[in-house]
């Protein structure tokens, strides 16, 4: 079962009262669900700062102290104060040991720190309990139907989570609202540098506002897991759509959080009911009908020395190897394109990878099922759909800044997703395979045997991001470069320059865009397979930890982070099970010991003296969010 999966009736060609009730009663209780995950969000974000993405892993764990409470001691209702205490416990743990060390931080190595507890909790979560579904059961006292109309009753457990969720919420406002803490909160939200004026000390707001977060994740966990199957990952769906309902309620807002939550709760329980096709897409279509509202050679000689690395590299490997650092190129190529963006523009986007897989898609679509195309047919074809979506994204997306920006981008991503993820439209949710590209000019074919074929596609991936790279470092280079640079470091000066800096953005989103789209289809032809996930937030994501791990102020940084987080992903398969406990071990001592990345690595002074430098690294170099 997913996010929205709620237990509703059957789908009928007309809409009748009883089934339209039933449907507005799940829309707001859905709703006040969301709210409560909303709030401590938009809380965390308003007075911290944090982007918090594994606040979803959190909604989580409280569904799981739902089921092994009610597992052990047969009652769901002892599971809340069991929430709240872990919940104030866990948020206390992870403000003081973690976050409170990264509030003068940018964003992505938040996004980055997050990202690691994810890893974190899911490979804790799949140790203590395993990854099978677990149902926990509706509460005795309530497992019984209210009579609302004649021939229709409506679950008591749910009333009493709407009930539940109103006290809450009630409770909040009137902290917030009437509470000498909750005055403190407000002026923190609005304008940080206040509780400094004030003489108030900020880490204890930090960390009541930190707890009350995290204890009311749990909270909601704990209420939804009698609702919905309790599974791994449970918490990605309802993390995603918590953050729409931050961004149309307005950043810090609790009782925008409320209204935004209750309006998204009934569009996506109305959707599911009378047009699930359109469903998915409708929600993130209120993101953005929200904001239309007014409110040098020595580096040559590196990149030279590395490519001819990677090109002995099949040479010593078994082709299973060889099939693994083909994937590690290309994931290189879609780190580097977003670097394009990240650490050269200062525009942090979450919906990247949308282009990435609309190119693989292209490549399917566009083949027939008997016999594969010419690379030189469906490659440009590729990039020029990734490039078209970029235009248009892009164009809409740069209207809005900073985590707007973000947001915006994730939703787009998120509506391509659910265009493949809900419709028959490349296979649906199970994907489809495709006849790969061939080797091929007009009539003559490279003659490749099957075994020989992996060994083709590394090295055409090994050319391609070669170019990319170069491409790339001709353009930092170039004036419009340097413009983008400037708009980096500061737009405002840039703009008073004369340079319009919308189109120059415009114009690094599209170029980014068609270079993912040269990965999306370098994905097709190497796995021969494209599938929803694809386009899914969590790739973006994946990219964007390449580049952290490589170095954000570095070109060749994210090339380093990708091969560096494939290799990590096998090397830690090999010594173990718990693969993501590894990785995330891994990456949560990168984030704190190395903000630099890989490439910030201080070489001995021996090596220094003679080690290439980075062509474009003085372009990167102090990257930031801009957005």
């Amino acid at each position: 079962m997913g996010r929205g999966d709620l237990a509703l009736p059957p789908t009928t060609d007309r809409m009748d009262f009883p089934g339209l009730l039933a449907q507005l009663l799940n829309g707001v209780q859905y709703g006040l669900l969301l709210f409560l995950i909303a709030s401590g969000l938009t809380l965390i974000f308003g007075v911290m700062g944090i982007i918090n993405l594994a606040h979803g892993s959190l909604f989580m764990i409280g569904a799981y102290v739902a089921f092994l409470v009610a597992r052990q001691w047969g009652s769901v209702w002892l599971a809340l104060p069991v929430a709240v205490a872990a919940g104030i416990a866990l948020g206390l743990v992870l403000e003081r040991g973690l976050f409170r060390h990264f509030y003068a931080r940018e964003h992505l190595d938040q996004v980055l720190l997050t990202f690691a507890l994810i890893l974190l909790f899911e490979e804790a979560r799949s140790l203590l309990v395993g990854n099978d579904f677990y149902s926990v059961p509706v509460p005795s006292l309530l497992d019984f139907s209210v009579p609302i109309t004649a021939g229709f009753s409506y679950s008591a457990y749910r009333f009493a989570v709407i009930g539940i969720c109103l006290a809450l919420a009630l409770a909040m406002f009137w902290w917030i609202e009437r509470t000498r803490m909750g005055a403190v909160i407000r002026a923190a939200a609005e304008k940080p540098e206040m509780v400094d004026v004030l003489g108030i000390d900020a880490r204890r707001v930090h960390m009541a506002v930190f707890a009350i977060g995290t204890a009311l994740a749990l909270v909601a966990g704990v209420l939804a897991a009698p609702l919905y199957s309790v599974y791994p990952n449970m918490g990605d769906g309802f993390l995603i759509i918590s953050f729409v309902v931050v961004v149309i309620g307005g950043l810090g807002s609790v009782s925008g959080a409320f209204w935004s939550a209750l309006v998204i709760g009934l569009v996506d329980t109305l959707g599911k009911g009378y047009a699930p096709k359109l469903a998915g897409l409708a929600v993130y279509v209120l993101i953005r009908a929200a904001h239309m509202i007014p409110r040098g050679t020595s580096g040559l000689i590196g990149l030279g020395l590395a490519a001819t690395l990677l090109a002995v590299l099949p040479l010593l490997v078994s082709p299973y190897y060889v099939e693994l650092g083909t994937y590690a190129l290309i994931s290189a190529m879609l780190a580097l394109s977003l670097q394009l963006l990240v650490g050269c523009t200062g525009l942090v986007s979450l919906g990247h990878a949308a282009f990435y897989g609309l190119a693989a898609y292209t490549v399917y679509l566009v083949t027939p099922a008997s016999r594969g195309l010419s690379i030189l047919v469906t490659l440009p074809l590729a990039v020029v759909v990734a490039g078209l979506a970029a235009l248009v994204v892009g164009a809409l997306s740069l209207r809005t800044r900073g985590f707007f920006f973000l947001m915006v981008t994730l939703a787009f991503g998120q509506m391509l997703f659910f265009l493949f993820h809900d419709t028959k439209l490349g296979g649906g949710t199970d994907g489809a395979f495709l006849a790969r590209p061939l080797l091929s000019i007009f009539d003559w074919q490279l003659p490749l045997s099957r075994r020989q074929r992996p060994y083709a596609v590394y090295y055409v991936s090994l050319v391609l991001l070669a170019a990319m790279y170069l491409g790339l470092v001709l353009i930092l280079r170039s004036l419009f470069g340097r413009v983008l640079e400037g708009i980096r470091v500061n737009e405002h000066r840039m703009q008073a320059l004369g340079f319009d800096t919308y189109r120059y953005k415009l114009a690094a989103f599209t170029i980014a865009g068609m270079l993912a789209g040269v990965a999306g289809h370098m994905w097709a032809m190497h796995r021969g397979f494209v599938n929803p996930e694809l386009i899914g937030w969590h790739r973006s994501a994946e990219a964007l930890l390449m580049i952290l791990l490589g170095g954000l102020t570095t070109l060749h940084g994210p090339i380093l982070g990708a091969l560096a987080y494939t290799a990590l992903g096998e090397v830690a398969q090999l010594i173990t099970e718990r693969q993501l406990l590894v990785e995330g071990l891994v990456v949560l001592f990168v984030v704190i010991a190395l903000p630099k990345g890989l490439s910030g690595i201080a070489l001995p002074r021996i090596l220094r003296r003679i080690a290439p430098a980075d062509p474009a690294k003085a372009t990167v170099a102090g990257a930031g969010p801009n957005g």
